[in-house]
């Protein structure tokens, strides 16, 4: 037990003692390319010091208050896209960087579960907020983020309706789809063990319980050929484990990866580039992205996330 729980440790430790930062040859949109209005806000994370930013457009920003969740890699602002298209909708955008991300501090960010710990700060620090004062709450994220905003589904936050795209389920199941043996993946409760020793009751939270005892109304959505978060540990599992919860609506894009809020187009385009080298810092120094390109938006989909909030 005592060299299999080391070796899990080694290998989980190994990706998630680094900070995520993004890549510097990835470009970024700005707020202000996208008609966005910004403010800046801050909040502690046990020590750490987290730095989000509220955004809504002109006129906007009274439909409804929406907490974004990024996923791992990066931060809030690679995803400035999908959040201005919510500002357009009308509501007002909470998004911040997790710890050990971008502009938030830390060393790193130390596990997938760290997100739970911040979420519990962030809504401590969201109940004196005056500008959310009375607006109803949504939660949306993708990936890393899409498990976060299942974890709103905590009775205690009173969020109403969950976006989670492309979202695992546990931190632990997530570790174990990527066993390609079998029996290995039996190794599940000694990777939970671990979690937890290593982050004590954020380590492994499971957003299945949460969501059963919850009354949030949860979308959730997963392309058909999703590799980073294998069907078995977003939407198949959620699906077995979670049973015909009424308040569940599931969304199946077929023939798309782990990014189905871009078009086809759009993720083809992408991959295409990291076949030839660009997210490698040593890559092709005359290979550059497309932003407009590489985000195009997959309309059908946005406007399944733009429905059931507005339902």
């Amino acid at each position: 037990m005592c060299v299999l729980l080391s070796i899990i440790g080694h290998v989980i430790n190994k990706a998630h003692h680094a900070r995520s930062d993004g890549n510097p040859r990835l470009p970024y949109f700005r707020p202000e390319e996208l008609g966005l209005l910004h403010e800046d806000f801050s909040f502690h994370s046990g020590k750490c010091l987290l730095r989000g930013s509220r955004y809504w457009a002109q006129g906007q920003g009274n439909k409804g208050l929406v907490i974004f969740f990024h996923g791992i890699g990066a931060g809030r602002s690679a995803y400035l896209k999908e959040i201005a298209a919510l500002a357009r909708e009308g509501y007002l955008v909470y998004a911040y960087d997790n710890t050990g991300s971008m502009e938030s501090e830390g060393r790193w960010i130390g596990g997938l579960g760290m997100v739970g710990k911040d979420i519990k700060a962030f809504f401590g620090w969201l109940e004196g907020d005056e500008r959310s004062r009375g607006l109803p709450r949504y939660a949306f994220g993708h990936s890393w983020g899409g498990y976060a905003a299942m974890l709103t589904s905590e009775p205690s936050y009173r969020v109403e309706k969950i976006v989670s795209i492309a979202g695992f389920t546990q931190p632990s199941r997530q570790y174990a789809s990527f066993l390609r043996a079998a029996w290995m993946r039996k190794l599940h409760p000694i990777i939970s063990l671990f979690l937890l020793l290593q982050l004590g009751k954020f380590g492994d939270l499971d957003t299945v319980p949460l969501l059963r005892k919850s009354t949030a109304k949860l979308l959730y959505i997963q392309g058909n050929q999703d590799k980073m978060v294998p069907l078995e540990a977003g939407m198949e599992d959620l699906r077995r484990r979670l049973g015909s919860r009424p308040l569940t609506e599931y969304v199946v894009v077929n023939k798309q990866g782990h990014n189905p809020y871009n078009s086809p187009r759009a993720e083809e385009y992408v991959a295409e580039l990291g076949k030839k080298g660009l997210f490698a810092i040593d890559g092709p120094s005359d290979l550059a992205m497309d932003i407009e390109r590489a985000t195009e938006e997959n309309r059908l989909t946005m406007q399944k996330v733009f429905d059931f909030l507005a339902a």
